[in-house]
């Protein structure tokens, strides 16, 4: 599949698929990008104005460190393992289902307004910069229990769910 011949194209979605595709640099215009257990051989960095991105990674690391304009983020899967948000600073929404992920640093991520955390298990989670934080939904999670104390008492954050 060659999207080159797309360079309007502003949104593009894949699932289940082993597509062999030409994706060009020159995309400018795409804004969300949706690909859910697809075998793509895809540089994100080619994306750098891609503002919502929802993956289900293949591999165990995910590079946004060239996806400034991000701000809404969905990782899910057990491949993956380690995550870097620190350039992410537009990032508003994340979102993170992922078993083996062991630690996340979201203290960049100043203007984040809703954070999901599924099946995770952290050691730590800085939370000092979140003053935007208004909903946080804390599922199958292992997190420090001051942090939880912590969200729990915030009164900024108007929703705050833990299933354990």
């Amino acid at each position: 599949m060659d999207l080159t011949i797309a360079p309007n194209l502003f949104s593009f979605a894949a699932e289940d698929s082993q597509l062999d595709m030409m994706i060009s640099s020159t995309m400018a215009k795409l804004d969300t990008l949706r690909l859910y257990n697809t075998e793509i051989n895809l540089e994100l960095s080619n994306f750098p104005n891609v503002k919502l991105m929802s993956l289900v990674p293949t591999s165990s690391h995910v590079d946004l460190s060239n996806n400034p304009e991000l701000s809404y983020l969905s990782l899910d899967g057990d491949k993956l393992q380690t995550l870097d948000v620190s350039a992410l600073t537009k990032l508003s929404y994340l979102t993170v289902w992922a078993k083996n992920v062991t630690q996340i640093d979201i203290s960049n991520n100043v203007d984040l307004t809703h954070l999901t955390l599924g099946y995770v298990s952290l050691n730590d989670l800085n939370i000092d910069n979140q003053n935007k934080l208004e909903e946080v939904n804390i599922s199958s999670a292992t997190l420090p229990n001051a942090t939880i104390t912590y969200l729990r008492n915030q009164s900024i954050i108007k929703g705050f769910t833990l299933v354990e």
